[in-house]
């Protein structure tokens, strides 16, 4: 609790609220809680706590939030599981709170030694909606982020941004990343709806980093009986407009060597995103 404290303090200058320091476990509680949960703290004479609505974690790198999710993991690593295997978020909580009180450091607002209790919200899991931020496990440790561009006939359509992060959080002027793939993906909602992979915030400046409305497209061979695909194949919205595309956009898209595919299973858009082949790019090998 102290490193995370003092990584705070290195950071913005002060130490932190319990307000902030709060915040920031809330969202390091991914790993052990599968979810981006909220604290809420009594303290002593049973008075809940209200903090100063004013922040810094925004403003916080992530070595903060690895910190704050190793100390989760290890409150957690000896306690009672759920039958999923996710740590019991009410004994964690009482850890929590045990380690709040061991430590007693001096916060900007109170004294960690004067909270008595806390208690734990975590939210259900819920469908997407357009402008949320996923967070999909990576194979190697960390998260995958993307972000939902649509839902529609043809699925969840997903752009997934470069790179991994430890902490996924989706808070504050961060940078906005690249584009991993050039293309969104369809996949379904299965694993979000099982809380595998896991709502982390919503964002509407990553929407600007894809189409809104994202095509699939049509190889000219097979043909449709009807349907005019071009000589090189066509595009399709999902309220069914058809536009015919040429040779180059063809080639980039992968229509014409055989390697163009965008509708995954969650499991293989998973292994995908590792680096490892889908279950389709082996069959066409």
């Amino acid at each position: 609790m102290a490193g995370v404290a003092a990584d705070f303090a290195e950071q913005v200058g002060r130490r932190p609220t319990l307000a902030e320091l709060l915040e920031i476990l809330g969202w390091a509680a991914l790993g052990p809680l599968s979810s981006r949960v909220t604290f809420t703290a009594l303290m002593e004479g049973g008075v809940p706590y209200r903090g100063p609505r004013q922040s810094a974690v925004g403003e916080l790198d992530d070595a903060v939030f690895v910190d704050a999710s190793d100390l989760l993991s290890l409150l957690a690593r000896d306690g009672e599981r759920r039958d999923d295997g996710i740590a019991d978020p009410n004994e964690l909580s009482s850890r929590l709170t045990a380690a709040l009180q061991r430590w007693g450091g001096a916060l900007a607002d109170v004294g960690a030694g004067s909270v008595t209790s806390l208690t734990v919200d975590v939210p259900r899991a819920r469908r997407p909606k357009v402008g949320d931020v996923l967070a999909i496990p990576a194979s190697s440790g960390g998260y995958h982020l993307a972000s939902v561009l649509a839902r529609n006939r043809f699925g969840t359509a997903l752009g997934v941004v470069e790179g991994t992060v430890p902490v996924p959080r989706v808070i504050g002027s961060l940078p906005v990343p690249a584009p991993a793939r050039r293309l969104p993906v369809y996949t379904d909602d299965r694993l979000v709806v099982s809380g595998a992979w896991t709502v982390v915030g919503h964002d509407e400046a990553l929407l600007a980093l894809f189409p809104s409305d994202p095509e699939i497209y049509h190889s000219p061979e097979p043909a449709w009986p009807g349907v005019d695909l071009g000589e090189f194949g066509a595009a399709e919205t999902a309220s069914g407009e058809m536009r015919l595309l040429g040779v180059e956009e063809a080639r980039a898209i992968g229509l014409l060597d055989g390697s163009y595919q965008q509708s995954f299973m969650p499991e293989e858009l998973e292994r995908l995103l590792d680096g490892q082949p889908s279950s389709a790019s082996e069959e066409s090998r």
